[in-house]
């Protein structure tokens, strides 16, 4: 079954790149919270 997850976890946080790739692996839909503040803090 296919879930909507919110990861929410510190840039900094060197577990969370490998912790979004393996619930998109698994087939799920995952919000990346990292990948936004660092878009934020380009602008």
């Amino acid at each position: 079954m296919q879930r909507k997850i919110y990861v929410a976890s510190s840039w900094r946080n060197p577990a969370q790149p490998e912790v979004v790739s393996a619930l998109r692996s698994a087939g799920h839909l995952v919000y990346d919270t990292a990948i936004v503040r660092i878009a934020e803090q380009d602008a």
